[in-house]
């Protein structure tokens, strides 16, 4: 690796025992962390052993924190992380907006070859999907940034503004994704999170029913927008899984370039060129895809099946609501 990035993870560790309020030895909680001895932990903070990417993905989900190390050669083929410090920056959304705009331009320049086509499994709907639902677009980024740094982003200065250019840079990715050869993996979870975030936010008192109505309306709209683009879609494959997708995966591979983005919508996100981690994705995206059932173009009775139950999960969630499934 080279020093640059030895310097950022030294940098990391720094940061940690100053922002993190460890009260026990640092050393000693990354060796439980990733369950390696308290040397081995030593030599990884004083920058003698690069990290890899899982035990940073394992230390940022501990810490609830972020790694930020940018490709300063450019590089393609050269392991690339892209953390933002989301939870302490006074705009946010705007960093959010700096990673997307950068997923953006990855995404254009590997799809310029003619043979990439561009895999994701929806574990939960990628945000870039939901650009024309303004209030579930805005209830997403305003419960997950609240959920990651405990306050309501919708309150800084500004927000509106950069919300405003936060729905044009994923409706760019959209349709950038949608005029490209591209698989979908859907399955029973891919609206989960939302309906359980819905339901949570009103049972507690800080969504009120007509604002939860709205939401309901939107994400009925989403999915009835969804299944009409399956039955027209000629650059897209859709697939229904059965199985549990672990994780949001976006990955796509042109010429020499294997790209993967983890995470899709998280304070870890990750957008890397690292082969052997592209490799493993596409051998478990493979797997899933045999083990799925086509849902797009002449399987209308398996789409229709797959729709019809999601939108019944809608239903249900508002009836416990007490709110009336009539709104949608």
């Amino acid at each position: 690796m080279k020093k640059d990035y030895l310097s950022e993870q030294i940098d990391f560790f720094n940061d940690l025992k100053s922002n993190c309020g460890i009260q026990s030895s640092l050393p000693a909680v990354i060796a439980d962390i990733l369950n390696i001895s308290i040397d081995s932990a030593y030599r990884r903070m004083r920058g003698e052993t690069p990290l890899i990417l899982p035990e940073i993905t394992r230390i940022c989900d501990h810490f609830q924190t972020s790694f930020s190390y940018g490709n300063k050669n450019g590089d393609v083929n050269e392991l690339r992380f892209f953390y933002k410090s989301l939870c302490n920056d006074k705009q946010p959304l705007k960093d959010l907006i700096f990673c997307l705009k950068d997923l953006y331009d990855n995404l254009t320049r590997i799809l310029q070859n003619e043979e990439t086509i561009l895999y994701l499994t929806l574990t939960d709907v990628h945000i870039m999907y939901l650009h024309r639902y303004r209030e579930l677009t805005n209830f997403r980024i305003k419960v997950w940034f609240k959920e990651m740094t405990g306050r309501d982003i919708t309150l800084n200065e500004g927000y509106q503004e950069n919300f405003e250019e936060l729905l044009v840079i994923l409706e760019q990715i959209y349709t950038l994704i949608k005029a490209n050869r591209h698989v979908e993996i859907w399955s029973n979870q891919s609206i989960d999170d939302l309906l359980g975030s819905i339901t949570y936010h009103h049972q507690m008192g800080e969504l009120l029913s007509e604002d939860a109505d709205q939401l309901f309306v939107e994400l009925n709209a989403f999915l009835a927008d969804s299944y009409d683009r399956a039955n027209i879609q000629s650059h897209c494959e859709m697939y229904f899984s059965e199985m549990e997708l672990s994780n949001g995966y976006m990955i796509a591979e042109g010429g020499a370039e294997k790209l993967s983005v983890i995470k899709m919508f998280s304070i870890n996100s990750i957008i890397t060129f690292d082969e052997v981690l592209y490799d493993d994705i596409k051998l478990w995206i493979d797997l899933i895809i045999n083990n799925s059932v086509l849902i797009n173009r002449s399987n209308r009775k398996q789409r229709h099946l797959y729709f019809s139950n999601l939108m019944n999960e809608v239903a249900k969630s508002q009836k416990a609501l007490g709110l009336s499934a009539d709104a949608s």
